[in-house]
């Protein structure tokens, strides 16, 4: 399935694709806490299926925090790494990266484990940033919310408020119209 799969964290969007009838990998969404474990787990995942040639790129949609009130839908390349031109840092003199390549330098463990935990470690600390972003981004939709339905509530209790009293005043009114309409009755 190279280049087709989906992968959906968390229940609003594995709803949405069981509705759409899509198929896709689900991992459980963090609760309130985001643990290491369950971002180690989308990890190994991600880069087992992007090594065995299951996913030709990884990339992920996830809502970026911009501000409290503004948030933005962000789509990142995660695998294979690319790096924009603007941000590439100076290259080394051709002869000190010749040492890596010849093998003039000692490397220990092997150069190859150290690129793997590097690798792995740029996915997991990429992941990190997302899943905070995406909580950042959930929690201030949640306070704005939460704000606006503070204020839609505290106009509902102004305006029963006002029908209170409003009701109030004519049942007092009507009750001093009876009272004077008695007395005028009976000549009092």
């Amino acid at each position: 399935m190279a280049g087709g799969s989906l992968v959906v964290i968390g229940e609003r969007g594995k709803s949405y694709l069981e509705e759409a009838g899509e198929s896709f990998a689900y991992f459980k969404g963090s609760d309130e806490e985001i643990e290491d474990r369950q971002i180690k787990r989308v990890r190994n995942y991600l880069l087992s299926h992007y090594l065995e040639q299951n996913f030709e790129q990884v990339l992920i949609v996830y809502p970026q925090f911009i501000s409290f009130s503004h948030q933005e839908v962000r789509t990142f390349q995660l695998l294979p790494f690319f790096q924009s031109p603007s941000s590439q840092t100076p290259s080394h003199p051709a002869g000190k990266l010749g040492n890596w390549v010849t093998g003039d330098l000692l490397v220990e463990p092997s150069l190859n484990r150290v690129v793997d935990y590097l690798i792995r470690l740029w996915v997991e600390e990429n992941l990190h940033k997302i899943f905070y972003e995406s909580k950042l981004s959930e929690l201030s939709a949640r306070a704005l919310h939460m704000e606006g339905s503070f204020l839609k509530l505290s106009r509902l209790k102004k305006n029963l408020r006002m029908q209170y009293t409003h009701s109030v005043h004519e049942a007092m009114d009507k009750a001093n119209r009876d009272i004077f309409a008695s007395r005028t009755l009976w000549g009092e």
